[in-house]
């Protein structure tokens, strides 16, 4: 219900979970990914883009967050995630689309 600096780790399934010490301090040696972002206002929902992570692989991600007087949780919360599997589909050519016109 506060403004919050969001950190989290994302790790192989098979790792041991970090410290939320060691994911505050982006310390965690087992991370595939990890980082921070500013969350400014109490919201139900928030995403991130987290890069370095392979397709259809299965981690663990952990995630705190801390306002600004420093009061963070003592556990980090898990979310289990699988990376989604390559898009094989070609693009295709719809006729008509995209069109190229003249604008005045």
């Amino acid at each position: 219900d506060e403004p919050a600096m969001v950190f989290y780790a994302c790790v192989t399934a098979a790792a041991t979970a970090p410290t939320a010490a060691a994911i505050k301090g982006g310390t965690v040696q087992s991370a595939v990914a990890e980082g921070s972002f500013y969350v400014d206002t109490a919201t139900t929902t928030t995403s991130t883009v987290v890069s370095g992570l392979t397709i259809d692989t299965a981690y663990k991600c952990f995630t705190l967050a801390e306002d600004a007087r420093g009061n963070a949780p003592e556990t980090p919360t898990q979310l289990d995630v699988t990376t989604s599997a390559t898009d094989t589909t070609p693009p295709a050519f719809v006729i008509g689309y995209p069109r190229m016109g003249v604008s005045t």
